[in-house]
């Protein structure tokens, strides 16, 4: 992979501008400077290697050389984005779900918010920062980290979450290049619908642990146990505590798991 094959890969794919890089420490501590000097909306930093990346909760995501795809995009949101500002960590998990079971057959589900899974593992993670001025939105910044080969995945005693490869997936290599390509496609095609009924049914529709038990664990506040029902317009997570009891849970510091090792992220079709 190199900045010549990256952008004949996003040939016709509204991305203005691309900062390559063979290492990095993080595309999104790249991305964020540069949004500071000016980036246009859906410039892109991506990295062959990151050696100091990292993901929600200030946790290490780790990655070989050659073998995953690890891409900030930076986004300056209208108005009418602004209005779901919220939802911005769902878009790059719906876009890579679109991706892998259209063009590759794979079923995929959403770990909320944002972790997309291939069975019962991590494919991808997602980070989504902001930069802000007074209490504006100035700019958006979507990390993005997916296993594509197998050496991606690293060893399950660095894991607190199990992961998995497209390649492993598949049982044969893919190009990163192709799938950045139909990642792109499918983010800027969902892109304009954040926030609109078919964004959110989705989302919905691939949410792991539909109607399942799970627990949340949220530093300094007591664990809360329930039933995922679904996401709410602004994509908070709603959870059955009670018998007659629904508990809305906002993204952030949160550990979401199954109760009693049930790790299966099955859906329901039927809506709650």
């Amino acid at each position: 992979m190199d900045e010549t094959s990256l952008k004949q890969s996003l040939a016709g794919i509204p991305v203005p501008e691309i900062r390559y890089f063979s290492t990095i420490s993080s595309t999104n501590d790249e991305a964020i400077r540069w949004a500071a000097e000016g980036a246009l909306d859906a410039s892109m930093v991506i990295a062959d290697y990151q050696d100091s990346g990292r993901g929600r909760l200030g946790r290490k995501w780790i990655t070989q050389p050659g073998t995953s795809l690890t891409f900030s995009l930076i986004l300056h949101p209208s108005q009418k984005e602004l209005e779901n500002f919220s939802l911005f960590s769902l878009l790059a998990a719906i876009a890579l779900c679109q991706v892998v079971s259209t063009e590759y057959g794979l079923e995929s589900s959403i770990k909320w918010p944002n972790d997309v899974l291939i069975g019962i593992r991590k494919v991808c993670g997602i980070l989504v920062e902001s930069s802000w001025l007074g209490n504006q939105v100035q700019g958006v910044v979507i990390g993005t980290g997916i296993n594509i080969l197998q050496g991606s995945v690293p060893s399950s005693e660095s894991l607190l979450y199990p992961a998995t490869s497209i390649e492993g997936e598949l049982g044969f290599p893919v190009e990163r290049e192709n799938i950045l390509g139909s990642f792109m496609k499918a983010f800027f095609s969902w892109r304009p619908q954040l926030g609109s009924k078919e964004f959110i049914n989705f989302y919905e529709n691939r949410l792991a642990f539909k109607n399942k038990e799970v627990t949340i664990v949220q530093p300094g506040q007591e664990s809360i146990l329930g039933f995922v029902l679904g996401i709410s317009p602004n994509g908070d997570l709603r959870l059955k505590t009670g018998e007659e009891k629904i508990t809305y849970i906002k993204a952030g510091d949160v550990h979401l798991r199954p109760v009693s090792g049930d790790n299966t992220p099955l859906r329901e079709e039927n809506h709650v």
